[in-house]
């Protein structure tokens, strides 16, 4: 099974180190990468298995973005 995965983090280190890790699994397909919340409110999150997202970001918090999915 691969599972679709999505990255939010307003750091960009932090974005490729995720991705870099995920690389190793097979099954782990990241879709999107955004450095921010309000960026990230593009994505269609009913095809998205997995979701990474910072909590502390500039503008909208990740709590907030994710209360409102």
């Amino acid at each position: 099974m691969i599972y679709n995965c999505v990255i939010i983090d307003d750091e960009a280190l932090a974005r490729d180190l995720i991705v870099g890790h995920l690389s190793h699994f097979e099954e782990m397909k990241v879709i999107a990468t955004c450095s921010s919340a309000i960026e990230a409110r593009q994505i269609d999150f009913s095809i998205v298995d997995l979701l990474f997202l910072d909590i502390e970001m500039p503008i909208l918090k990740g709590t907030d973005f994710f209360a409102h999915l």
